[in-house]
C-alpha cells in the first residue's frame, strides 16, 4: 500500500512539473493520507519527506482555490495548519508558496502570515524550516531534483516582542545566509522553487507569566550595580565522635549510662522554601535612615544592609555549635578562603534584613550601618515552586522526584550566575594574520592555550567587558532567608526544648546531625509533629510515630534521614568527610572527591575511627576517565581518602570537641596566610 502510494506521489509531482491537469479529489485524498501518516511516530528523515510532499499538495489545492473562489491575485502565499506527531508541539503550520520564484520575496510575504499566526501563540518557543527544490544536471544531461532544508534555532517570543523585527533577524537573515552559503559550496545546484516555510510552535513553560520581573534600571546601568559576594550553604564538623545509648538499641543499650540519641535531620527542599518567601523585584533606592528591626516578613518595602556586627562574649558558649552570620575568610594558618562560621566581629557585612533581625534577636549587636538598599518585595516565585512541589509529591519514581527538585534549583542557580567566569575561546588554524594565534596570544586578555596539532590551537581569552546583568539580589536573599530557617530550628526549637542537652555534631547546608541526651526524642517529635515530615516512616515503626500525609514533602519541614533506623555511632573528620553507623549493619559514608564505588568497597566505618584516633591519613587508588584535548584516557591515581586535619574550626586538644574561630576560650590563633589567587 505504501509503495503504491509513493509511486502515486511521484506521478503527481511529475504531472505538476509538466503542467498536466490533476483531479482535485486525488489531491485531497493524498493530503488526507499524508496527514494521517504525519500523526504517527516518524523518524526525522521520514518527517521531512512527508512534510515536503504535503506542502506540494497544499500548493496544488491552493491553486484550485485561487482559480475558483476568490483568493486575490495579489496573494502569493497561504497558511496551512499541519498535524504533528510530537507531544511537545502545540501546533505546526506551513506558509505555502503559490508563485514566488526567489527566497527573498517569499520570506517578505511570509512575514505577514507569520505575524498573524504567532500572535495567537505568544510566550512560546518557535523555530522554522524552509524547504526548497534544487536542480542540477547529471553527466548524462538529465535533470536531478533534490529537496534542501534550511533550519533556524528555537527562539522564544513574548508579548513584548516586535514580530516584524524578530522575523527578519531570526528567520529571514538566517535562512538567506544559509541559502547563500549552500549555493557557494555547492555551485552545481540551482534553485528551482521555494516549496514552503514550516513554522513549529513548541511548549515553553517558564516560571509562570506572573513571575516576570524586569531588571531595575540601577542594575541595567553598567556603572551602578549591586555586586556582593554571596555565601552558600554552611558545611562543618562540630563534634568529631559520638555514640548513642538508648532503649531502642536492644541488647546494646546500657541502662547505667545516660540516654543518648543520634538524629540525622534534613530540611525538605530548603531553597524551594526560601524561594516561596517574599523576594526583591523593584523600586531599588538607597535609604539613609533604615528602620529594619521592626519590619514584618510581609512588609512591602524592606532592606539589604551593609553593617558592622559585634559578637558578645557572653553568648559564645550558647552559639559555639552554629554561629550566626558566616563569612568567607582564610582559616588561621591557611591561605585558602573558605566559608566559616566564626565568633569574630564582622566588618562591612552585607545581609538581608530577615537575617539581621534574627541575629539581633539572638544577641548579636549592630555597631554601625554603612548603607541600606531599600526595595519592594513580593512572593512572585511562590506559584511556580508550589506547582513543582505538587508534581514532586505525586511523582511515582525517584527520577521524577529529583527532576522537580532540580527544576526549582535551576531557577535559583540562574540568579547566582557569576558572569565573571565567562570566557571567549577561539579555534585558530593559523599563526599569522589579524585573527591568527600570534595576534590573539599577544592580547592583554590572553589566558591560556591548548594545542591540538600544528594546524589547530584553541586560545582562551578573558572578557574585556563584563555586564553584571543577573539578579544577584534575588540569590542573596534566597541564601540569607534559607539560613534563617536552619537557625530557627536550632535556636528556637532544639535549644529551646533541650538546652545544653543537645549538641550539633555536623551540618551541611540543609542537614543537621544532633547528639541529644536524656529525653526520648521520638516522643518529642510526636508531640511536635507539625515540625516534622514523618510520612516515609514504616507504618509499623517501633515508636508508634504518626505519619500525616499533609506533611509529606512539605517545604521547610524537618525529615529524619534515617527513617526510623537507629543511629549507633557518628564520626566526622571534617566538612564532607563523615560516617554514620546504623543498626542492622548498614552505614552512611561520605568522602568528597573519592568515587562512591571506591568508598563503598574499600572504606569502612572503622577506617574513619582509626583515622581520628591514630591521627593518620588513609589513601586509596581509583580509576578515572579524563579528557585532555578531547582525547579520553583512563588514569589510575592514589588519592588521600581520609584525613584527620580540619582547619574550619579549632580542634580542642585531647578531646573530640571543636570550637569556632573567635571563641573566647581559644588562647591564640595563628595568623591567616595571604590567599592565593589564580
Amino acid at each position: 500500500m505504501e509503495s503504491e502510494f509513493s509511486t502515486l506521489i511521484e506521478k503527481l509531482r511529475q504531472a505538476l512539473r509538466s503542467g498536466e491537469i490533476i483531479e482535485e479529489a486525488v489531491v485531497n485524498a493524498a493530503i488526507e493520507y499524508l496527514e494521517k501518516a504525519l500523526s504517527t511516530k516518524l523518524s526525522q528523515s521520514e518527517k521531512h519527506k512527508c512534510q515536503t510532499q504535503l506542502a506540494h499538495f497544499f500548493g496544488i489545492r491552493a491553486i484550485y482555490e485561487k482559480r475558483g473562489s476568490g483568493i486575490g491575485e495579489e496573494v502569493h502565499v497561504k497558511w496551512e495548519n499541519v498535524k504533528s506527531a510530537f507531544e511537545c508541539r502545540i501546533r505546526s503550520g506551513q506558509v505555502i508558496n503559490l508563485d514566488h520564484k526567489d527566497a527573498i520575496s517569499f520570506l517578505e510575504d511570509a512575514s505577514t502570515l507569520f505575524e498573524e499566526q504567532i500572535k495567537l501563540a505568544l510566550t512560546e518557543h518557535i523555530y522554522t524550516e524552509l524547504t526548497a527544490e534544487y536542480i542540477s544536471l547529471s553527466k548524462e544531461g538529465e535533470e536531478l531534483h533534490s529537496m534542501k532544508y534550511f533550519n533556524t534555532k528555537a527562539e522564544s517570543i513574548s508579548q513584548s516582542t516586535n514580530l516584524e523585527e524578530w522575523f527578519i533577524i531570526n528567520i529571514q537573515e538566517s535562512i538567506l545566509k544559509q541559502i547563500e552559503d549552500f549555493q557557494e559550496e555547492n555551485s552545481c545546484w540551482t534553485l528551482h522553487s521555494i516549496v514552503h516555510l514550516a513554522i513549529h510552535i513548541n511548549k515553553y513553560n517558564p516560571a509562570r507569566a506572573s513571575s516576570y520581573i524586569p531588571l531595575p534600571k540601577s542594575i541595567q546601568d553598567k556603572k551602578a550595580c549591586l555586586n556582593v559576594q554571596t555565601r552558600g550553604g554552611v558545611s562543618q564538623c562540630c563534634c568529631r565522635y559520638s555514640e548513642a545509648n538508648n532503649r531502642y538499641m536492644g541488647n546494646e543499650y546500657d541502662p547505667t549510662k545516660d540516654d543518648v540519641y543520634l538524629m540525622y535531620y534534613d530540611i525538605n527542599n530548603l531553597y524551594g522554601w526560601a524561594m516561596m518567601q517574599s523576594l526583591p523585584y523593584g523600586d531599588f533606592q538607597w535609604d539613609d535612615t533604615p528602620d529594619y528591626l521592626t519590619l514584618p516578613e510581609d512588609s512591602e518595602h524592606v532592606y539589604i544592609l551593609e553593617v558592622d556586627l559585634e559578637y558578645p562574649e557572653e553568648i559564645h558558649d550558647s552559639h559555639k555549635d552554629l554561629p550566626l552570620c558566616p563569612e568567607h575568610a582564610c582559616p588561621p594558618g591557611s591561605r585558602q578562603r573558605k566559608l566559616l562560621t566564626t565568633l569574630h566581629d564582622k566588618r562591612n557585612y552585607v545581609i538581608h534584613y530577615r537575617g539581621l533581625q534574627q541575629a539581633v534577636r539572638l544577641g548579636v549587636r549592630v555597631t554601625k550601618v554603612h548603607r541600606a538598599l531599600k526595595f519592594k518585595q513580593s512572593p512572585w516565585l511562590k506559584m511556580y515552586i508550589d506547582l513543582n512541589t505538587e508534581k514532586r509529591k505525586n511523582a511515582k519514581n525517584d527520577f521524577r522526584k529529583q527532576q522537580f527538585k532540580l527544576i526549582n534549583n535551576a531557577i535559583f542557580g540562574k540568579t547566582m550566575e557569576n558572569v565573571r567566569k565567562r570566557v571567549d575561546v577561539k579555534l585558530v588554524p593559523k599563526w599569522e594574520g589579524r585573527y591568527g594565534a600570534e595576534a590573539l596570544i599577544s592580547k592583554p586578555n590572553f589566558h591560556c592555550q591548548a594545542i591540538f596539532n600544528e594546524n589547530l590551537v584553541a586560545i582562551q581569552l578573558s572578557r574585556m567587558t563584563i555586564t553584571i546583568d543577573k539578579p544577584v539580589y534575588v540569590g542573596l536573599s534566597v541564601l540569607d532567608i534559607s539560613k534563617t530557617l536552619v537557625y530557627r530550628f536550632h535556636y528556637d526549637y532544639m535549644r529551646d526544648r533541650f538546652g545544653s542537652n543537645c549538641k550539633v555534631l555536623y551540618t551541611d547546608t540543609d542537614t543537621l546531625v544532633y547528639e541529644i541526651r536524656k529525653p526520648d526524642i521520638y516522643e518529642v517529635i510526636k508531640s511536635d509533629i507539625h515540625e516534622f515530615d514523618t510520612y516515609d516512616y514504616p507504618a509499623d515503626n517501633p515508636f508508634q510515630m504518626p505519619r500525616p500525609q499533609e506533611n509529606s514533602k512539605k517545604l521547610g519541614l524537618m525529615k529524619d534521614e534515617s527513617n526510623s533506623k537507629i543511629m549507633l555511632r557518628f564520626v566526622g573528620l571534617r566538612s564532607k568527610m563523615y560516617s554514620v553507623d546504623i543498626q542492622n549493619g548498614s552505614s552512611i559514608k561520605k568522602i568528597k572527591g573519592v568515587k562512591s564505588s571506591v568508598v563503598k568497597k574499600t572504606i569502612t566505618f572503622d577506617n574513619y575511627v582509626e583515622c581520628l584516633r591514630e591521627n593518620i591519613m588513609i589513601s586509596r587508588e581509583q580509576h578515572n576517565i579524563r579528557s585532555r584535548l578531547h582525547v579520553l584516557r583512563s588514569e589510575k591515581e592514589r588519592k588521600i581518602a581520609l584525613s584527620p586535619h580540619d582547619d574550619k574550626r579549632y580542634l580542642v586538644p585531647g578531646t573530640v570537641d571543636t570550637l569556632p574561630w573567635g571563641h573566647k576560650d581559644i588562647a591564640s590563633e595563628p595568623p591567616a596566610k595571604k590567599p592565593k589567587y589564580n
